[in-house]
Order: C-alpha cells, then sequence, then structure tokens
C-alpha cells in the first residue's frame, strides 16, 4: 500500500505541476529520452522540437507541443497514445499505466486569432470584420 501512496502522490504532484507552472516565451523544447525502450517509449516521434511539457506513463510517453497539441508515442494496447479528436487546445497533461489525460484550456475572451493571447492582432482582426461585407 506504500508504494501505491507515493505513486499517486507523485502522479498528483506531477499533475498540479504541469497546471501550476507557467511556460515563458522561447521555453519550447526538445525531449530527451534514455532508458528501456522496448515499446518505443524513448523514441520521440520527429519533429522533436517545441515542447512545453512532458509526461512518462508505464510504457507510453506524451509530451505537450506549444500549438496546443499531444504527441504521444510507446505501448499502445489500450488506447493510450490514441490522442482524441481535435488534438488542440491543450495545457496540460498526465500519464498513468494503462490511460492518458489532457486538459483543454478555456478560450480567452476576445482572442480572435486562437494565439491565446488578446493582442493588437485580435484587434486587427476585429476591424477587418468590420470593414466590408467581404
Amino acid at each position: 500500500m506504500r508504494s501505491t501512496r507515493r505513486v499517486i502522490e507523485a502522479t498528483a504532484c506531477g499533475l498540479v505541476f504541469a497546471l501550476l507552472m507557467p511556460v515563458a516565451a522561447g521555453a519550447e523544447g526538445d525531449i530527451a529520452a534514455w532508458g528501456w525502450n522496448e515499446e518505443g517509449q524513448c523514441t520521440v516521434p520527429a519533429p522533436n522540437s517545441d515542447f512545453v511539457a512532458i509526461a512518462a506513463g508505464e510504457i507510453h510517453s506524451l509530451g505537450l507541443k506549444s500549438d496546443g497539441s499531444i504527441v504521444a508515442w510507446g505501448w499502445n494496447d489500450y488506447g493510450q497514445c490514441d490522442v482524441p479528436a481535435p488534438n488542440a487546445n491543450f495545457v496540460a497533461l498526465a500519464a498513468g499505466y494503462f490511460h492518458s489525460l489532457g486538459l483543454k484550456g478555456m478560450p480567452v475572451p476576445g482572442d480572435l486569432d486562437g494565439d491565446r493571447d488578446v493582442d493588437i492582432a485580435d484587434f486587427s482582426l476585429f476591424q477587418q470584420a468590420f470593414a466590408g461585407p467581404q
């Protein structure tokens, strides 16, 4: 029972960390993976870039891209690597033994271009909408 409690605490801490840790602009990167790779859990698919968060299951791995999509690889006998469509707007992820989890972000009010930031580009789209029938 003690080892089960540790796993649950580690998973909970990892999820909370992923939810609360802000990603600084330009903090995207590549994933380095090593260790037992019999099911491909350490073989990061190309392109290995623009990741902002990672999660490791028992024999599969997940990566959250800066565009809000999730990449999954490794053992997939239970569909734990089959990210449901639409694969977009994820802000956090977690991996279990036979399952994976993705947290979708709430839309940002006023974000017209979908970059999760309200800025001058959104205002330009708003102006274009009222410029004429085209």
